[in-house]
């Protein structure tokens, strides 16, 4: 494109005086020519004012992986802060040792199982015994009751009365012991038997111990904790490595204790973290929270509680690490009528923030309060009243009282000498 001298004479111009009064190339090339912009409106909320506290991630319980037995442990070349699966092999226990329990237990089970069998047929030899004693008994005591008939007749003698009783209590005697030794036998086949039941449970603790010789994760996650050197000895029960399970994560955030009564379960509190892409700047990543318990301390030296937080979605892999940094959204006050508009609107200067309003087609410069964030809205405490048109596009080079056009209402903004001329111009056309 050519100019004419004229012309580049007046750009010349406007360029120099935009240098001389530092204003924005971009906006030296757009003078005297209104700006394009886009508004939206702001409007009033009904929101609990919100202060920015500061939390941390906090993990959930790790999982202890511990010696079945006692014996020599091999670990498997896995080193703290490897990312293991769940059932994959982390160490090797030496079954040495439980080999020879469990034969020593088999040996001792096969004893007891034995004499089972020896005492269930002493208890069925007992049993016929005591028939026999039971039958001889039977014929003693009809001898004894004939015999009693012909003592009272004075048939026999009183020795041989004494003898024929004799006999009859000597056999009931018989009969009374064989009772009480079969009484014994069967104890004793019932202790033998619970003494077989409780070798069968070791024997199936044991197999079950070399078994797990090979020492398996028992739920996938990081390796935080390990035991210090390989084949170490170590005793029943002793830690061999801790695992940080993807479960379990909260925030906790030390709250002051005023702002504790307008927490609810009910309610959805925003954190913040800091994001760092590859090759581009930080942003910023909202995790949404929900309350699930205040700590019953209180920090007398900041008046502060501690309060844990539940995530509603999984933490991004930036998060889950112990003692990450994150910004909460705390409510101060109960809910109230509060202004809310789109963070795009915000325009930083010299540490602060303003807001570009749209009147009568032109860009009013406001200085604002903030309030903190709800969603992807900013809340105005100072600055801006509900149903104003805030510019959320072309606001980067405005000016208090630049000449503007909205995008999304071409006349809404429109001064009155644009409109007076666009209403001339549309009348000369109707003449011609």
């Amino acid at each position: 494109m050519r100019y004419s001298p004229v012309k580049l004479i007046y750009l010349a111009a406007l360029l120099s005086l935009a240098v001389q009064m530092d204003i924005p190339i971009a906006e030296a090339q757009s003078f005297n020519r209104a700006a394009k912009v886009e508004t939206k409106e702001a409007i009033s909320q009904k929101i609990a004012p919100r202060t920015q506290i500061q939390g941390r991630v906090k993990t959930g319980p790790l999982e202890i992986v511990t010696a079945p037995a006692s014996g020599r442990v091999q670990l498997e070349a896995i080193r703290i802060g490897d990312i293991v699966v769940k059932g994959q092999k982390l160490a090797e226990q030496d079954s040495e040792n439980l080999q020879y329990q469990l034969r020593l237990l088999r040996l001792r089970k096969q004893e007891t199982e034995q004499n089972i069998a020896q005492l269930k047929a002493d208890i069925e030899f007992e049993k016929q015994l005591g028939l026999v004693a039971q039958e001889k008994l039977t014929l003693l005591e009809a001898k004894l009751a004939r015999a009693e008939k012909l003592r009272a007749s004075q048939t026999i003698s009183s020795e041989a009365f004494d003898t024929t009783k004799t006999a009859y209590l000597a056999a009931r005697e018989q009969t009374l012991l064989r009772a009480r030794t079969l009484a014994r036998l069967r104890s004793e086949n019932n202790s033998a038997s619970l003494t077989a039941r409780k070798l069968l449970l070791e024997l199936e603790e044991l197999e079950a111990d070399i078994a797990k010789a090979n020492i398996l994760t028992p739920v996938a996650g990081q390796i935080a904790q390990l035991a210090g050197a390989n084949a170490l000895y170590m005793r029943e029960g002793e830690e061999i490595a801790r695992i940080r399970t993807d479960k379990g994560f909260e925030v906790e955030a030390d709250i002051p204790a005023d702002y504790v009564a307008f927490l609810s379960s009910e309610d959805i509190i925003e954190a913040v973290i800091e994001t760092q892409a590859q090759n581009t700047r930080s942003r910023s990543q909202i995790i949404q929270l929900k309350l699930r318990a205040i700590l019953p301390t209180q920090n007398s030296r900041t008046s502060t509680r501690p309060t844990r937080f539940l995530p509603l979605t999984p933490l991004p892999d930036l998060a889950r690490a112990e003692n990450t940094a994150l910004t909460l959204q705390i409510p101060t006050k109960s809910p109230q009528d509060l202004v809310t508009i789109p963070q795009d609107a915000l325009v930083p200067l010299n540490g602060g923030y303003v807001v570009f309003v749209a009147k009568e087609g032109r860009a009013e410069q406001r200085i604002v309060t903030l309030g903190g964030t709800v969603q992807d809205k900013i809340v105005i405490l100072k600055g801006i009243v509900a149903g104003e048109a805030v510019i959320t596009k072309g606001n980067e080079i405005l000016s208090d009282g630049k000449e503007i056009v909205d995008g999304n209402s071409p006349r809404k903004n429109q001064s009155k000498d644009q409109r007076k001329d666009q209403s001339k111009g549309q009348s000369k056309n109707q003449s011609k």
